[in-house]
């Protein structure tokens, strides 16, 4: 029997959080934006504060309720704890965030062109250097759709200042032009944020986290997670696992016995392939832990789950063909235990169990 691979999920919940630790990061940038320019001319003795249209006021308002977001989304994102109390089941609302985020940096981008004067100066580039770095900060088609979006929003603000239906194009406009206070600050300010989005795409999206970015916490030989990434659950999982009284359980599977001549990837990956296809890809990791051992954490899953799945895991090996592999694992079931406890009780009881498929389960 030829099992059918299914591949490891390319978003996960880490990379949903550190997408929104850049975007606030970029929030925070465009806060002092706001603020600085409004410090410029209020304090500059050659230049007046606009105050035509209720300008001044819808100015301040909008700044307000920016700033209210961004140190509400910072909590969040600082108090980690919030996001781990998403149950398992609910954690692609967290999805949902993240767009309503996009949306809202968006519309106060499309605000600031406007109302900063539009086409003056060097923020005449603003709208590209945001649809690029927006193509390169998210992944696949969100880039794209959120790159239309930014066009599409630019381009609705400058139509509808030409046609009068907002507040006169360019509040701010002489500040921005050739003789004006802040052109040269202008275009240092777009030589700074070109600077940043070129490094930030050097590495690829999410690449100032190396272990967390898909290319290179997914093993490609096996197709399983790497050892270094599930250290990373593991820390999680006890956390969340102490907060929500729920168990968690670590298998870990030896399947070098007997499998001499094989390279590694040759080794492991047929029962790489099992797992895959029996597991919860979204909640679930399995890891190539070590050279021939395979690790799989299965939260939410008490010790008669496990033995349960083991049972089914132990048929599909049977089904394919393959020499079953020697079996244990250790579960914790809301007890105060170190991620390094949690992996020396797994392979201690490993290296305890017979080779016949049956598996050794401790509690901690």
């Amino acid at each position: 029997m030829t099992t059918k691979r299914t591949g490891l999920p390319r978003i996960l919940m880490e990379d949903r959080l550190h997408l929104l630790r850049a975007l606030v990061l970029f929030a925070w940038g465009l806060l002092a934006a706001f603020v600085g320019i409004e410090a410029a001319l209020r304090f500059h003795p050659d230049t007046q504060w606009p105050e035509m249209a209720g300008f001044s006021t819808t100015y301040n308002t909008l700044l307000a309720v920016f700033a209210i977001n961004t140190v509400v989304l910072t909590a969040l994102l600082v108090q980690r704890d919030w996001f781990e109390r998403v149950p398992r089941s609910a954690e692609h609302r967290v999805a949902w965030l993240l767009h309503l985020v996009l949306i809202w940096l968006g519309l106060h981008l499309f605000f600031l062109f406007h109302s900063t004067g539009g086409l003056s100066g060097a923020l005449g580039a603003l709208p590209l250097l945001s649809v690029i770095a927006m193509l390169i900060l998210l992944p696949g088609r969100a880039g794209w759709g959120f790159a239309i979006y930014m066009a599409a929003g630019y381009l609705l603000v400058t139509a509808l200042a030409q046609a009068a239906f907002i507040h006169p194009e360019g509040a701010l406009a002489r500040a921005f032009a050739p003789e004006g206070l802040l052109f040269e600050w202008s275009w240092i300010a777009l030589f700074a944020v070109a600077l940043a989005v070129g490094l930030w795409g050097r590495g690829g999206w999410a690449g100032a986290i190396a272990d967390a970015h898909p290319a290179r916490r997914v093993d490609s030989g096996t197709g399983l997670f790497r050892a270094a990434f599930l250290q990373q659950r593991l820390q999680r999982e006890l956390r969340r696992g102490r907060r929500q009284q729920s168990p968690a359980t670590l298998l870990m599977l030896d399947v070098e016995e007997g499998r001499g001549g094989m390279s590694e990837a040759e080794r492991v990956r047929p029962y790489a392939d099992c797992l895959l296809a029996m597991i919860r890809l979204q909640s679930d990791t399995p890891a190539h832990y070590a050279a021939g051992r395979v690790a799989l954490l299965m939260p939410a899953t008490d010790a008669a789950a496990a033995q349960a799945f083991v049972q089914r895991l132990i048929g599909a090996l049977q089904e394919a063909g393959l020499r079953l592999p020697r079996i244990a694992g250790a579960v914790v079931d809301g007890t105060v235990v170190e991620a390094q406890q949690w992996l020396a009780a797994t392979e201690m009881a490993l290296r305890e169990t017979a080779e016949d498929g049956t598996l050794r389960l401790v509690r901690l």
